[in-house]
């Protein structure tokens, strides 16, 4: 059995009306003991957020390959500590070297990091982590909103430890976990509910019935013209799919896959 990996991240339709980057960014890590994949979200209001988001989410892959015994041996409260202790200092140096305030980086994140039969996961802010197990898609860590909807936490904020969560164990059965930032959540995810659909299983099946390029291929596509198209905002997603050695896959370019809204 080995990890697959796919993700992508576009632009927010009203961001390309406003001429906002992308604040959206996906990263990952794939090697033979281990797999980290991590998603972050740059604050809107934030005019070099995208530079956090993309800093964010390659300081954390690197820091849980590097560490990731260590720190599943580390109650939760560590973990959290730790890396976000790593992030601060970070962020603080390339802000120095742009010569802006930290906060004006400020992105949201999620990860994921698998290595044997273990898990270490984190997230702060809005999106949603999802795990695939035999039962079905099941939430890992729901989004988390402030007073307003339009509002959440960020790891710069000077409260972030408190909204910083921790999620670490044995697989006993995760067959996959699904990353995704808030605007895809607005087609994925169920607020009222606090679910996720089955389209969010879909998907992550992909890995599994097609080769690694179609699905890049066609979660990018499915980004622009199907979720991107029910929200206003970036959107973004990060699958993570146990899959056999050997699997058979589908390996054509031409065959894009589009959800059934």
């Amino acid at each position: 059995m080995a990890w697959k990996t796919a993700h992508a991240f576009v632009q927010g339709r009203d961001h390309v009306k406003y001429s906002i980057p992308c604040q959206d960014r996906t990263f990952s890590i794939v090697e033979k003991h281990i797999a980290v994949v991590s998603l972050a979200d740059g604050a809107g209001s934030c005019k070099y957020s995208q530079i956090g988001a993309e800093l964010a989410t390659k300081v954390v892959c690197r820091l849980l390959k590097k560490e990731f015994e260590f720190l599943f041996r580390q109650e939760c409260d560590f973990i959290k500590t730790f890396v976000h202790s790593e992030l601060i200092k970070q962020i603080r140096k390339k802000s120095l070297s742009l010569a802006v305030d930290e906060e004006e980086l400020a992105p949201t994140l999620q990860f994921v990091a698998v290595k044997d039969n273990r898990f270490v996961a984190g997230h702060i802010g809005d999106g949603t982590i999802g795990i695939l197990t035999e039962f079905g898609i099941e939430v890992l860590s729901h989004p988390e909103r402030g007073e307003s909807s339009n509002i959440t936490y960020f790891v710069t904020d000077p409260w972030a430890l408190d909204h910083f969560r921790i999620y670490k164990g044995y697989l006993a059965g995760i067959k996959g976990f699904i990353l995704m930032s808030d605007g895809v959540c607005e087609s994925l995810y169920d607020y009222q509910e606090k679910i996720l659909n089955d389209e969010s299983a879909r998907m992550l099946d992909w890995l599994i019935d097609y080769s690694l390029e179609t699905v890049k291929s066609a979660l990018k596509r499915n980004l622009v013209e199907v979720l991107g198209e029910r929200s206003t905002d970036d959107c973004s997603v990060c699958l993570l799919r146990l899959v056999e050695h050997n699997a058979d896959v589908l390996d054509s370019l031409d065959y894009q896959i589009l959800f059934p809204f």
